[in-house]
């Protein structure tokens, strides 16, 4: 068990319940006269300074958790400044429908530090099509999510693999100025195996499936969402990070070892409608890293 499993662990919700409990039990036993006192006050006190070094830790690790998320505020700002632009939220999901295409979709929180009146954005599938076949990507829409301030398609440039989207701000954004926005995209079917045969998932280049996100501009925060079809489990998942290539959105082979070590990934989890998703929360993510989700599509019973 690596130290941030350890970490992940030691704060989560059952063990804080058992360390109160046991800190409330010793405590008891200290007040109370029982039975075989020297065996029991004896390993009440242990139990206290167990809980106390608990306590004790937890204390140490708040003050650093605000400390780092003071610098990574200071960090995320120097960086957005020198750039001129920066996503102080980036929420980026896609939901995979049942013939295998999917809704991208991206809720962007924009900081502007200069004069911004459009911006680009850029989809790529990661992989060649299959022979004698187009993957077709399409913008769906944009829809600004702030009163005041319109964001449009000013330009959209599909071609196989690929989606180039321009959106404009109306009026445009000064230094100082904000906008939230939605941005979605429509997937081809086929893109994720869904519904195959084991035949079928054999004859795959590779057993997994992967959706992730580049980050590109100075980010304070991204989630990284992936939603299945009803009925749809993974048989296993991960997270990767890697470093993007220098080819727009493709990432390199290399995991990026010190960064995938720090994140925190929430299990297999199912919605509220019953279908099952993965997220990732990601505290100021690193400019020129891709973040995804990999996952083994199951096969569908014979």
């Amino acid at each position: 068990m690596d130290q941030s499993r350890i970490v992940h662990f030691l704060d989560s919700g059952p063990v804080k319940t058992a360390i109160a409990l046991l800190g409330a039990a010793a405590a008891l036993a200290k007040l109370l006269d029982l039975a075989a006192p020297a065996v029991i006050k004896p390993a009440a006190t242990v139990l206290l300074v167990l809980v106390g070094v608990y306590a004790a830790w937890l204390v140490i690790r708040a003050l650093f958790s605000v400390e780092r998320r003071t610098s990574a505020e200071a960090v995320y700002r120097y960086m957005a400044r020198r750039y001129g632009v920066g996503y102080r939220r980036a929420d980026i999901a896609v939901e995979i429908k049942d013939d295998g295409s999917g809704t991208y979709t991206r809720v962007i929180d924009l900081q502007a530090f200069s004069e911004i009146a459009d911006l680009d954005t850029f989809l790529v599938i990661g992989e060649p099509s299959p022979p004698g076949e187009s993957r077709i990507m399409d913008l769906i829409d944009v829809v600004s999510l702030s009163s005041g301030r319109d964001v449009s398609k000013k330009s959209k440039v599909s071609k196989d693999g690929t989606l180039s989207v321009l959106a404009a701000f109306a009026p445009q954004l000064d230094p100082g100025d904000s906008v939230a926005y939605r941005m979605s995209e429509a997937l081809p079917a086929g893109l994720f195996a869904v519904n195959l045969t084991g035949e079928q998932l054999a004859q795959r280049a590779t057993p997994y499936d992967y959706f992730g996100f580049t980050i590109n501009r100075p980010t304070r925060s991204m989630s990284l969402r992936v939603m299945f079809p009803q009925g749809m489990r993974p048989l296993s998942y991960r997270v990767e990070v890697k470093r993007a290539s220098a080819a727009p959105g493709i990432p390199s082979p290399e995991i990026q070892v010190e960064e995938q070590r720090q994140l925190r990934k929430e299990p297999l989890r199912r919605a509220p409608d019953g279908r099952w998703e993965l997220t990732l929360d990601v505290d100021c993510p690193m400019t020129g890293l891709v973040y995804l989700w990999r996952w083994e599509p199951p096969a569908k019973p014979a």
